[in-house]
């Protein structure tokens, strides 16, 4: 237990100087601050035939995103524990810490009596309901649906047979499965649900039995890792979104406006995808719907503009094809890959989870 616990501080400490010098690295446009002044203005078209109607379109768009320029605002009402195994105050603690962290204000624990009263009605009929959106834009529910864990010893012959290298030691695994659910308000509809069906185990090596081994470290860590897992889509449903308003060049960099400001939660270096809207036709309904397409990826800049938040694309995308109108979102880093590439934004975090598995 002290080697692990010393190797566990080694890597710690090796993680806090590589990622610093990989911070250092990055490209000069994310790190250094970014005066918009000083590029060119790109003559840039809207998509679409009828230019005046989407100019118009973008009008509007920006009317609200300055009548609404903040934080999401969210609701996440206390876990519901149908495993029989008293951890709901666990979920709900860590529940709350990927929502703060994606940059969501945390309005409430509990639910108003009417609100809870209409998400129930919701979740009977299935039917969009009219809510009062005053004092937040979403609930997120979640339901500890089952936890179970198991203990077994492993003697150093059975390691050694296993090809398992240290001491003997009591191995711990559970089992855990989550439910939740993200609700919008007005109106009152679920917006995404993610079921996440998780295991994890401990090791607890030089103990001479189980007996004196309990399973509460690895519940709370397997609850932890579980959501770990789902972050980045927790965080991606919060996350900033908005429209491309404006293209300037500077020698041969380009870089776009959005119609969001950073008071919305997004973060100077932050990854970012740029979409276009196509339409196609469905030859099996004959209806015409819209599709959404990548046009490329990017990062916020550093920008002096408090106003709005300033993209640069990734080299493989093709500047020339975005269009006044198109859209922005905030994409925040997927860390269940475990890719432990130097630069991304959870790297430090894969570096730390991975010396548990």
């Amino acid at each position: 237990m002290k080697q692990s616990a010393t190797f566990s501080r080694l890597l710690l400490i090796t993680t806090f100087v590589i990622f610093s010098q990989t911070a250092s690295a990055l490209p000069k446009p994310f790190g250094k601050a970014v005066n918009p002044g000083d590029y060119d203005y790109v003559e840039t078209k809207f998509r679409g035939e009828n230019q005046e109607a989407a100019r118009l379109n973008v009008v509007k768009s920006l009317e609200r995103a300055k009548m609404d320029d903040r934080r999401m605002r969210v609701y996440v009402p206390p876990t519901i524990d149908s495993s029989g195994v008293d951890l709901a105050e666990i979920v709900s603690r860590n529940l709350t810490k990927v929502a703060f962290e994606s940059g969501v204000d945390i309005i409430d624990s509990e639910l108003p009596v009417t609100l809870r009263k209409k998400l129930t009605s919701y979740e009977k009929t299935q039917q969009p309901i009219a809510a009062d959106a005053e004092k937040a834009d979403f609930i997120i529910t979640s339901r500890l649906v089952s936890a179970n864990a198991s203990k077994e010893f492993d003697s150093d012959s059975e390691r050694l047979e296993a090809g398992l290298k240290g001491k003997s030691g009591c191995e711990v695994k559970a089992n855990l499965t989550l439910d939740l659910k993200l609700y919008s308000l007005n109106p009152l509809e679920l917006d995404e649900a993610f079921f996440i069906d998780h295991e994890f185990e401990n090791f607890y090596e030089g103990v001479k039995s189980c007996e004196s081994v309990t399973t509460d470290l690895t519940f709370k860590e397997a609850i932890a890792s579980a959501l770990d897992r789902k972050a980045a889509e927790l965080k991606n449903a919060f996350a900033p979104k908005g429209l491309i308003v404006d293209h300037r060049v500077k020698k041969n960099k380009h870089i776009f406006k959005t119609s969001f400001s950073a008071r919305k939660g997004a973060a100077a270096n932050t990854d970012v995808a740029v979409y276009k809207f196509v339409k196609t036709h469905d030859p099996i309904t004959l209806k015409t719907r819209e599709e959404k397409v990548l046009l490329g990826t990017g990062k916020i800049l550093n920008a002096t503009d408090p106003d709005n938040v300033w993209i640069q694309l990734d080299k493989k995308a093709n500047a020339s094809e975005v269009r006044l109108g198109d859209i922005v979102e905030v994409q925040h880093e997927n860390c269940s890959n475990f890719s432990l590439n130097l630069g991304k934004n959870c790297f430090v975090k894969e570096k730390v989870l991975a010396d548990k598995f």
